[in-house]
């Protein structure tokens, strides 16, 4: 965290509903969500709220941060709250449900859903980017093609600044890792 507070950096950790290792209401509320990303709306207000009581705080500069499901998050929050998200970094996203394992989409979306998955896709609305996505891919994660994080991942037609990273593996342990 050197650099980070070099540059006068401050994270916040917000937890979405329906995150692993809960009970079961927190994975009904998210059932059939999965394009909500945990909760995106739910960090949005944390946001709000925690910048009431923090001057400090400046919501101009926001940005998402993650990995695999947590890279899906990241674009999609500069996707769906491009107002709050201006900045993002995806390792390994998997930006487009119909093409990402099947098993995982349907333990969330229901089988046979393909306008469920559909609505899954950061692809399909990379038209809303606003911000400065930086999306890195590679062999960072086993059960995520690079397909859709290729640049046609802000498609073509959306003339964006997005930025392509590929990272190949290097040892045992993937970029993640300690």
């Amino acid at each position: 965290m050197p650099r980070a507070r070099a540059a006068d950096v401050r994270t916040r950790r917000a937890e979405g509903a329906g995150r692993g290792g809960r009970r079961k209401s927190f994975h009904d509320a998210s059932y059939g969500r999965l394009a909500d990303a945990g909760g995106l709306a739910d960090h949005v207000a944390a946001l709000r709220r925690l910048a009431e009581t923090r001057p400090w705080m400046d919501l101009d500069r926001v940005g998402g941060f993650g990995h695999s499901g947590g890279g899906f998050a990241a674009a999609r929050a500069m996707l769906d709250f491009p107002e709050v998200y201006k900045a993002g970094v995806a390792l390994s996203g998997p930006h487009d449900a119909r093409f990402f394992n099947p098993g995982f989409v349907e333990s969330y979306d229901g089988a046979d859903a393909p306008e469920a998955w559909a609505r899954t896709s950061n692809v399909d609305i990379a038209d809303r980017l606003a911000g400065k996505p930086l999306l890195v891919h590679g062999e960072l994660d086993d059960q995520v093609r690079p397909d859709p994080s290729r640049p046609r991942a802000a498609r073509r037609d959306v003339r964006r600044d997005v930025r392509l990273s590929r990272v190949r593996r290097t040892g045992p342990r993937d970029a993640t890792d300690g």
